[in-house]
């Protein structure tokens, strides 16, 4: 659901204002105008995967041989997932506010 809406609107939404080119909608161009949206994009994604990655893990690997390791490889993926979402959230609502003052 994540990955759906964000490609919905980094080019509807997101990649025209940071480009400052508002009926421009090409995310192509989106990564040579604005030098960071690698970064932004890589971290959306690498946190989306690895909240996925995480569920998956807690799916298929719990038994009683990793009961005792799986919590706190979980914990560590989690916090490294909400890390890079959080941070990507904060690139884009930076890039955003500084646009528009």
């Amino acid at each position: 659901m994540n990955l759906f809406l964000s490609a919905l609107a980094v080019p509807e939404v997101i990649g025209p204002r940071l480009m400052n080119l508002p009926y421009h909608h090409c995310p192509y161009c989106l990564l040579q105008y604005v030098p960071d949206s690698p970064l932004m994009i890589g971290l959306f994604i690498l946190g989306t995967c690895g909240i996925g990655w995480a569920f998956g893990l807690t799916m298929i690997a719990r038994d009683k041989e990793t009961a005792r390791n799986l919590p706190g490889w979980l914990d560590k993926l989690y916090r490294f997932s909400f890390f890079c979402l959080g941070l990507s959230l904060a690139m884009v609502s930076i890039h955003l506010v500084g646009r528009t003052l």
